[in-house]
């Protein structure tokens, strides 16, 4: 499970353009490295980096550049999926020079090679665009206009309950008039809410335990007995001036259950004029 919560605004109103709040759920065994500029040739990149398959879950370019991806959640006793790794989606991406609407498309093309996805890209520099695929749906590249979004582990906008729930108290801090880092501090109390909706019908699965459907209603989760879990916050802002705030709060490795240590990434840099090609 993870969670995203989104606010797009390209025609100039307001302070942001962007506005992203990322949960990041998964396996507390799993290695992973905080945030941080990758080493050339990706040294324009920030991103957490998964440990074991060598991508990511969510990144920014100094290029303007931004993806976000969740798993599509599947059956509990489904097989392992033998394919290509998801967090290769982001990377690729960010790496890459092509328009959000034309990688998404052409990762429609071939996406059967990776287990149930949801991506969003976007791109923040001289050509201002954002585009939603699943692998999961039959709507193919979808971009998004301006407006608040939820997504978690099922298509964009499902009417789960911490996503419903979360996108409204989403809402609410964002149009608060906060300072920045008031609405940084109140982001991240967000993604750190663990008020559980379950039973939620919309999220129900027969094939789940019903202890970890509890632990899956809650934004914030921790599923007991199986060292699982939100273990990564993130928060990122753009201003219409370029101007980039990343920050990440993540579980310090080895990952104690009855102690935790969080550790916080904070980066601020400015977005360099670079215009995707076609």
């Amino acid at each position: 499970m993870c969670i995203v919560f989104l606010e797009y605004n390209p025609d100039g109103s307001g302070t942001y353009q962007l506005i992203v709040a990322v949960n990041r759920d998964e396996f507390y065994d799993r290695n992973t490295l905080p945030a941080h500029f990758w080493p050339h040739p990706a040294s324009h990149i920030i991103a957490g980096k998964d440990g074991l398959n060598g991508g990511s879950w969510l990144g920014f370019s100094r290029r303007g550049r931004f993806a976000v991806l969740t798993n599509y959640r599947k059956d509990f006793n489904a097989p392992e999926f033998q394919g290509i790794s998801r967090g290769t989606l982001v990377l690729n991406y960010l790496l890459g020079e092509t328009t959000p609407t034309n990688y998404s498309s052409t990762l429609m093309s071939n996406s059967s090679q990776y287990d149930g996805f949801n991506l969003i890209t976007g791109s923040l520099g001289n050509n201002k665009e954002m585009v939603y695929c699943s692998n999961r749906s039959d709507e193919g590249a979808c971009p998004l206009l301006g407006g608040v979004y939820g997504l978690s582990n099922s298509l964009l906008d499902s009417p789960w309950m911490k996503v419903k729930e979360g996108k409204k108290k989403f809402k609410e801090i964002i149009s608060s008039g906060l300072s920045k880092d008031d609405l940084v501090s109140e982001l991240l109390s967000l993604l750190g809410d663990d008020t559980c909706y379950h039973p939620d019908p919309e999220m129900h699965d027969t094939s789940h335990p019903e202890f970890l459907m509890k632990a899956f209603s809650s934004i914030f989760v921790k599923a007991p007995g199986v060292r699982y879990g939100t273990r990564t916050n993130t928060v990122i802002l753009v201003d219409h001036e370029g101007t980039v705030t990343y920050v990440e709060r993540t579980m310090a490795e080895p990952i104690k259950e009855e102690q935790v240590e969080w550790i916080t990434t904070t980066e601020t840099f400015k977005i360099e004029e670079h215009s995707s090609v076609l």
